[in-house]
């Protein structure tokens, strides 16, 4: 009976073509679109010396000092009038003129203007400190100048990340948690297949000399094994023909996609047969549930998964999209699987309450006549 049950529901949920098209086809297009959209963002985020201009008389002994004393600053000498319409035009962020005192002008405020005001602030006080030393303490001098040249490091840097995270890699991690929610759809599909009062099939099937609870969970487990096999063929889309690098842990991901799958269709199950209202309005649902959660891990802009987790952390325990999420950038970024687990098991926690619920629901559902 299992058999049987299993394989027609098969054949029913991938010949509903709206289902196939936005659980598997649109998921395809939209990571294509992605990564020709991002593919170069992680490059944006490369270093480049910070353009400054500098006005002086004459290429002096201080000029060329200022000019060697970073490689984080690309100096460019020019008189006033041709550093101010460069600033003017965004070719420069700033330019320094030395006058009697050195003045940096900008234009407007920014990181990079920021960074050079702060390097131009300590070689300030550095020539400032010389200059002291060699007025009142000169036979200290030398002493000095070796031990600015030679600076002692008393902390050693720890990342605590096993990588560095390319920023696109957020908007995919939303994407497959998006995908694996869209299980919903199917979860869906097969609670409204089980109520006599929203379709005639469902009728049928309650008439029917079988228990309705277990053709109502033969029927999830053909909408979880569809929602698996389209949850692989997209990572295998991503990994194998986009070229994207999700991490070195590739059986983690898989089964950690396996069980968002699960959760996503039990979500739209329990959708389905929790309330009571129109076909129409539990898929608008669904989409929002999906859709809606997604853009909040991050999908349409990363800094959104920030931004909710530090005004409304609430959100992202209750977002299931941004805890799957999450637990891909657990796995990507952390040699540690503490933070991994935890979004494992909220995920987990979902699935049990989305089960109860719908076993609940579906288990006292009585009808007068079919």
């Amino acid at each position: 009976m299992y058999g049987h049950i299993l394989k027609y529901r098969l054949k029913c949920l991938t010949k509903d073509r709206d289902n196939m098209f936005w659980i598997l086809i649109f998921p395809i297009v939209l990571s294509t679109l992605l990564y020709a959209a991002l593919g170069n963002i992680g490059n944006q985020e490369n270093f480049h010396q910070i353009p400054l201009g500098l006005v002086a008389e004459e290429k002096s002994e201080e000029v060329t000092r200022l000019m060697n004393a970073t490689d984080l600053v690309e100096f460019q000498m020019m008189d006033q009038t041709e550093a101010q319409a460069s600033l003017e035009n965004e070719e420069l962020i700033g330019y320094v003129l030395m006058d009697e005192e050195m003045k940096f002008v900008v234009q407007t405020k920014g990181m990079e203007q920021s960074i050079a005001r702060l390097f131009l602030n300590h070689y300030r006080q550095t020539v400032g400190t010389l200059e002291n030393i060699m007025r009142n303490h000169p036979e200290q001098m030398e002493t000095v100048v070796n031990r600015l040249e030679t600076r002692q490091v008393f902390t050693t840097p720890v990342s605590a990340a096993r990588a560095k995270l390319d920023p696109m890699l957020i908007f995919f991690f939303a994407l497959i948690a998006m995908t694996c929610m869209y299980g919903a759809y199917l979860g869906l599909r097969e609670a409204v297949d089980i109520q006599a009062n929203l379709s005639d099939l469902a009728a049928r099937i309650n008439i029917a000399p079988i228990h309705k609870m277990k053709t109502f969970f033969y029927s999830i487990s053909a909408a979880v094994i569809i929602q698996v096999v389209i949850i692989s063929v997209l990572l295998a889309y991503l990994q194998f023909v986009l070229k994207i690098n999700l991490g070195d842990r590739s059986l983690l991901i898989y089964l950690t996609s396996v069980l968002g799958s699960v959760l996503g269709v039990m979500a739209g199950a329990f959708i389905g047969t929790v309330l009571k209202t129109s076909e129409n309005m539990k898929n608008a649902i669904v989409t929002i549930f999906s859709l809606g959660g997604a853009y909040l891990a991050g999908l349409m802009n990363f800094s959104t998964k920030y931004t909710v987790a530090e005004n409304v952390p609430i959100l992202t325990v209750l977002n299931p999209v941004n805890l799957l999420a999450d637990a891909y950038y657990a796995l990507y970024m952390f040699d540690s699987l503490e933070r991994y687990w935890m979004n494992i098991m909220y995920m987990i926690g979902f699935i049990i309450l989305f089960f109860l619920g719908t076993y609940m629901n579906v288990r006292r559902r009585k009808y007068a006549s079919i």
